[in-house]
């Protein structure tokens, strides 16, 4: 046994383990644990500690910052969790608030609490138990009276009031895990009124002028005399915390004291009020830490022992937390949505979609994939080709649906699975392309255009999810859509329905190229080359002055019965390619939609640095590059067609032969994000392979550039100058 690892085996981090899977990245300080069992899947576990005989007062951030970005560069299928050991919560904040206080940008400052709320704090405190004081000066309090139908054994309630300078104990050997059985987490905003009242009531003398550190300034409409610290009790609803009476020493009531087991314990109401204010102590605590106020940090502490609560403690089984949870409120009211986020069938969820995206509850930083439960609902539907239970669904029924689309998903094989995840994550591309197009309902558009947003995701996703890499096709797809449903009869209600889906648009793409004989499959060379001529006279004939060929050959294919997944378009004029070759345009969109470049300008917060884009390895570029495609070459001479030649299954071989180089095209790309400078992305020429250049549908599809510049939207191309050299090593 390693004499380190029995903590953590106490507290449910670590399970079973072989020596083969700890790796010591500094001494026992630092530890990586490789491939634990996490249920159904693996997770890689990094502990940092910093309890007790570890804290030698040098808090390694910024390695573990480093170790972080190494393990995003690495190939790997595990998730990796962060677990940081102190000694209570006092210490955390302790590292926070030093850490911040060595940057004088707030958007860093930000950062640091961010990542921070991402890592997974533990408390090793010896504490067995926390003993609050209630009594002053004979204090009443008010125990819950006996209804007959849940006995004293079962569940109690007691109300008494107590201090922060109390509370501050029980938090102090808790911290976040005080919330537990919370339908959120305290949710953190520098500007919330709840933060700027509390610092008012923590407010010492003015004679020291202190300003809370990282906040904003605050603006006192009214007088200090306003928020006496004795007003407190009467101006807030209190705070509920319920105790799981089955855990051995969990609460003990004698006269003026309470006695509780941290472990049995959860706040069930009040965390905003908890987390809000202990953030504005520890932040004011900190400053005066260190301009070194020795009276005013006494003043601070004797304020909290001034500012009392109603505290209500429920002593009972833990079967009624719920029950009980959703019978109370806040002062930012709790949704139904809040429960259900919370759920064992939404945690589940998370598991299973891990990677793709990410069902958040209140309060939880944001992420890049965050979905509500609710639309996480919505969209399932559309995935499952529902769209009119999606566009129709009643949010009371929202609890019964996830816990069906969990079953689902659940069941569901791992390719099945795997498809159902990869649709979801595609139809951003697709609303983002409708709202462009047809967002925004008017009576000079069509029913179609006004309400069939839900039933166009659904038909592209169930039909075309494999031929999405621009607003090209998608406006292609569109015209199809509308051709397929401008016979019927349509008024705004048959989209809130899935009979007319059903009806015309399920399964389209499928019913139109399974009954394909063999011949038409092109399964041997002399298939192929029949299709080939058949193709390039079809294509030869058309009396266009220009042709769109991709558009063309679709109809082709679809009017041959012949499945020809994705095609794209490849022109050569004697031996020649003429075009370079563009990729998705997700591949590049990623990298500014999350940015949120416009709110940055406005508030001047605008510097960003690499950790602020996805890493090459795990891009969406290096995803696409990993694919084959199906490849139509159209050869000309002197301008005039004369052969086709279809190739299937065509790898671009770039991740196999020029890794490097298209990683510094990436890298090249990310820095012109971070200066601001267009002129900085990669450009075609012999010596490059990929490059940046724009692809839109018209000249107003634009993003803003972090120059504060409106770009036309680009996307990642292959150079035409690396596919002459490929396709003349493949003839």
């Amino acid at each position: 046994m390693i004499d380190w690892i029995k903590n953590w085996e106490k507290v449910g981090i670590v399970g079973s383990y072989s020596n083969q899977q700890v790796q010591k990245l500094d001494g026992n300080k630092m530890i990586l644990l490789k491939d634990m069992s996490d249920e159904d899947s693996f997770v890689d576990k990094l502990i940092y500690q910093y309890h007790d005989k570890y804290n030698d007062g040098n808090f390694q951030y910024q390695e573990i910052k480093a170790f972080l970005e190494r393990y995003l560069t690495e190939e790997s299928n595990n998730t990796l969790q962060i677990y940081i050991s102190y000694d209570n919560w006092e210490q955390e904040r302790n590292v926070v608030e030093t850490l911040k206080s060595k940057e004088k940008k707030k958007k860093k400052k930000n950062r640091i609490e961010n990542d921070f709320a991402l890592f997974n704090s533990v408390y090793f405190s010896e504490v067995d138990n926390v003993t609050l004081e209630v009594e002053q000066e004979g204090i009443n309090y008010l125990t819950s009276p006996s209804s007959g139908f849940a006995t004293e054994e079962e569940i109690t309630g007691t109300v008494i009031n107590c201090s922060f300078l109390e509370l501050k104990k029980l938090y102090n050997v808790t911290g976040t895990e005080l919330f537990k059985s919370n339908v959120r987490n305290g949710i953190i905003d520098n500007k919330s009124l709840i933060r700027s009242v509390f610092s008012n009531y923590l407010s010492v003398d003015s004679d020291y002028n202190i300003e809370i550190e990282d906040s904003e300034t605050i603006q006192r409409e009214f007088k200090y005399d306003d928020y006496d610290p004795t007003l407190f009790w009467f101006s807030h609803n209190g705070i509920t915390l319920f105790i799981d009476k089955s855990i051995a020493g969990a609460y003990d009531f004698q006269n003026d004291s309470i006695t509780i087991n941290p472990k049995a314990c959860s706040v069930i109401n009040g965390a905003q009020t908890i987390t809000n204010f202990f953030l504005v102590y520890s932040e004011l605590r900190h400053d005066l830490q260190k301009k070194d106020y020795q009276d005013a940090l006494d003043q601070l502490e004797t304020l909290l022992s001034k500012i009392f609560v109603k505290l209500t403690i429920i002593s009972g089984k833990g079967e009624y937390a719920p029950f009980i949870t959703k019978g109370l409120n806040t002062q930012n009211p709790i949704t139904q949505e809040d429960f259900v986020a919370i759920s064992k069938e939404v945690i589940e969820i998370n598991k299973l979609a891990r990677g793709y995206f990410y069902i958040l509850k209140s309060g939880e930083v944001k992420r890049v994939g965050g979905l509500t439960p609710l639309q996480f609902v919505k969209q399932y539907f559309i995935v499952q080709s529902k769209p009119g239970s999606g566009k129709n669904f009643n949010k009371k029924d929202l609890e019964k649906q996830i816990k069906d689309f969990h079953k689902d998903l659940s069941h569901k094989s791992e390719e099945e699975r795997r498809d159902v995840l990869e649709k979801m994550t595609l139809l951003t591309t697709i609303e983002d392309w409708w709202n462009k197009n047809n967002a925004g309902k008017s009576t000079k558009k069509g029913v179609v255009e006004n309400y069939g947003k839900n039933y166009f995701q659904s038909f592209v996703l169930d039909n075309y999810s494999s031929f999405i890499d621009n607003d090209d096709e998608l406006a292609s797809i569109f015209e199809k859509f509308k051709e397929l449903l401008e016979p019927e009869d349509l008024n705004y209600n048959e989209f809130k329905k899935d009979d007319l889906y059903e009806k015309k648009l399920r399964g389209y793409f499928e019913k139109n190229t399974v009954e394909a004989t063999s011949e038409n499959n092109i399964s041997d060379t002399d298939e192929q080359r029949k299709y080939e001529e058949k193709l390039c006279a079809f294509l030869s004939a058309i009396d266009k002055q220009r042709i769109h060929y991709r558009t063309e050959i679709l109809k082709f294919n679809e009017s041959e019965n012949i499945m020809v997944d994705n095609p794209r378009i490849i022109r050569r004029n004697n031996g020649e390619v003429l075009e370079n070759f563009h990729l998705p345009t997700r591949s590049f969109k990623e990298l500014y939609e999350k940015l949120n470049i416009e709110e940055k300008l406005k508030k001047g917060d605008e510097d960003l640095i690499e950790d602020d884009f996805p890493k090459f390895e795990k891009s969406t570029l290096y995803k696409e590059l990993e694919k084959k495609y199906n490849i139509i070459i159209l050869d000309f001479e002197d301008n005039k067609l004369s052969k086709v030649v279809l190739k299937k299954d065509f790898d671009l071989q770039l991740l196999k032969k020029y890794e490097s180089e298209v990683k510094q095209s990436y890298q090249k790309t990310i820095a012109a994000f971070i200066e601001g400078d267009k002129s900085s992305f990669p450009k075609a020429n012999k010596d490059t392979k990929v490059h940046v250049r724009p692809k839109a549908l018209r000249k107003d599809d634009s993003f803003m550039f972090t120059s504060g510049e409106m770009l036309t939207k680009r996307t990642f191309w292959v150079t035409r100058y690396y596919l002459n050299e490929l396709l003349d090593e493949k003839r």
